[in-house]
């Protein structure tokens, strides 16, 4: 009934659709209300290609920000035997270089992989609109 309604709204131009729901916080209902584009509802939003590349770009930096210290932790592990347990390596790499030692090449990597990250980003998001054939309505 809800997909229904979406699609009806949608249909008519809706630009934005209002969503209610009732919360019951420490026994006190509390009506809680949202205002979503109708077109992100029903599935009708579609990013441009330049939006794709961007968001691509900035999803792939943000990635490694969060896997880069950990990658360079396991590589020095790795390529130093003098490293017992990986806390070791942590606190060696911080003692001589800081916490910019954990980011040591982070720039290399992003400048060579956000281009990479973005094509596929906008590359998924080229095939899933060429091979969807039917819109598909929301399940709520």
């Amino acid at each position: 009934m809800y997909a229904h309604r979406v699609e009806q709204l949608a249909a008519l131009g809706a630009v934005h659709v209002d969503l209610a729901y009732e919360l019951e916080e420490g026994g006190v209902p509390r009506r809680v209300q949202l205002r979503v584009p109708a077109a992100a509802l029903d599935g009708r939003a579609k990013l441009s290609p330049a939006a794709s590349l961007v968001a691509g770009g900035a999803a792939g930096a943000a990635s490694w920000a969060v896997c880069f210290p950990i990658d360079v932790v396991k590589t020095r592990f790795q390529s130093d035997l003098t490293y017992r347990t990986y806390r070791c390596t942590i606190r060696a790499v911080l003692r001589s270089s800081g916490i910019g030692g954990l980011f040591a090449g982070y720039w290399t990597i992003v400048l060579g992989g956000v281009p990479r990250d973005a094509a596929c980003l906008t590359g998924t998001e080229a095939a899933q609109r060429a091979l969807t054939l039917r819109r598909q309505s929301i399940i709520v």
